[in-house]
């Protein structure tokens, strides 16, 4: 399949008119490979489905009626002829396809797509090796019996087929349920990666008017003014009180004369005009040469915060056609019947049977898709206090037609409103 880009010239649509200013009523657009005239192709669309014929003929108004994507890379050459065909002077040469900039929103953390095994309360295993994707300082979330829980990797090793994690969880420890673990969209030295392990600048773009601005830096917060002094190997000071940045199980940046190292911040307490922070080393202690520290932009279950500690929803801006754009799809929920969690916002239900939308458990602007992967009708149960059907206004339980696809938008905790296609 060859990637196509929207053509700056002639792209998504345009009207030509003659020298004395009337409609080139027949007129002809020629699209060759740049610097000559061999005829090169073009697509009506961002896909290589549908050539455009060439020349493209203006319709009756001098305008034409096909969108003209290129091949990605590629130079073209577009010279423009009337209904006689003959040359009317416009001419573009070495004509690049744009690259479109689209936003999508991702997770928090995303689902490794392995089976965990629980071995003890600060530990588990993975099959094969997975010490990269997950890392000594990597943030995960976690299913547990007692809800979801929150760590750092301390650990990783790979032995015997088998990757054995040791992990130090922020207060939920791991129990006999653990079902799922998620890796944090930040790797541990701040750089954010996709759920495939790409990773992509250090941009995070917020809703225009917000205090975050439009596009903020997200790998670490600017260097502390105070400057900071050495305590032991594993501490320093700071004069003033900064508990509510330096929290425990937020990832750290330190610059000594040898470089720049990383660790995990384990203390964090005002006493006499000063904040102490001890942390634990990716590496290297910290030594008297200590002159600068950061800490990370995520909070500790890594929702996104700015210098000004504010909260919001983070939104990594890529290429369209790249393989962030192209395949950052829905992950799936964590169940497929019955009623959904909160920690199925943001995810696809491949409904097996009849799905419940659950009351005062999911907050405003969440969303959950539900799709039929059966062949028979399903109920969409109302166990929320309002669900009601777009458009409609209707209320209560709904019937989801075989291979249907629904999307349940929450208003509230206790108001959702549900539309799709086969949804009665």
């Amino acid at each position: 399949m060859t990637t196509t880009l929207l053509s700056p010239v002639f792209g998504a649509g345009v009207q030509l008119f003659t020298n004395a200013g009337l409609p080139l009523i027949g007129g002809k657009i020629y699209t060759y490979l740049a610097g000559s005239l061999t005829p090169a192709s073009t697509w009506n669309g961002p896909t290589d489905s549908v050539l455009n014929a060439n020349p493209i003929v203006l319709d009756a108004y001098g305008r034409s009626n096909y969108q003209i994507f290129l091949a990605n890379g590629v130079g073209y050459k577009f010279i423009v002829h009337d209904a006689n065909d003959q040359p009317v002077g416009i001419s573009y040469d070495n004509v690049y396809g744009v690259p479109v900039i689209v936003s999508q929103t991702i997770q928090q953390f995303n689902l490794l797509a392995l089976t965990p095994t629980y071995l003890t309360g600060g530990s588990f295993s993975v099959l094969g090796n997975q010490t990269a994707v997950l890392p000594p300082g990597m943030r995960i979330q976690v299913t547990v019996a007692a809800g979801t829980g929150y760590g750092t990797v301390y650990t990783s090793t790979f032995s015997g087929g088998v990757t054995t994690v040791v992990v130090a969880m922020d207060s939920v420890a791991l129990d006999v349920g653990l079902s799922a673990v998620y890796t944090s969209l930040i790797n541990p030295i701040g750089r954010p990666v996709d759920a495939y392990g790409v990773n992509y600048q250090d941009i995070i773009q917020y809703p225009a008017a917000t205090i975050g601005g439009a596009l903020q830096g997200i790998g670490w917060m600017p260097e502390f003014p105070p400057a900071p002094a050495f305590a032991s190997g594993t501490s320093f000071t700071i004069p003033g009180n900064f508990t509510g940045q330096f929290l425990i199980g937020r990832r750290i940046r330190y610059v000594l004369s040898g470089g720049t190292y990383y660790g995990t911040i384990t203390g964090s307490s005002f006493s006499l005009s000063t904040t102490t922070i001890t942390i634990v080393p990716d590496s290297t202690n910290i030594d008297s040469t200590l002159y600068q520290v950061s800490v990370g932009g995520m909070s500790l279950n890594t929702s996104q915060l700015d210098a000004g500690q504010i909260r919001y929803n983070a939104r990594v801006p890529y290429l369209a056609g790249s393989l962030g754009a192209a395949m950052q799809g829905l992950p799936a929920a964590s169940v497929t019947t019955g009623a959904f969690a909160a920690i199925d916002a943001g995810t696809c239900v491949y409904a097996t049977g009849n799905v419940t939308v659950p009351n005062s458990v999911m907050t405003a602007h969440n969303a959950v898709v539900i799709a039929n992967t059966t062949g028979a009708p399903i109920t969409i149960v109302s166990g929320i206090a309002t669900l009601r059907q777009a458009g409609v206004g209707t209320t209560g339980d709904r019937t989801l037609a075989p291979y249907g696809v629904a999307t349940c938008l929450f208003l509230s905790s206790t108001l959702a409103i549900i539309s799709g296609q086969g949804l009665t």
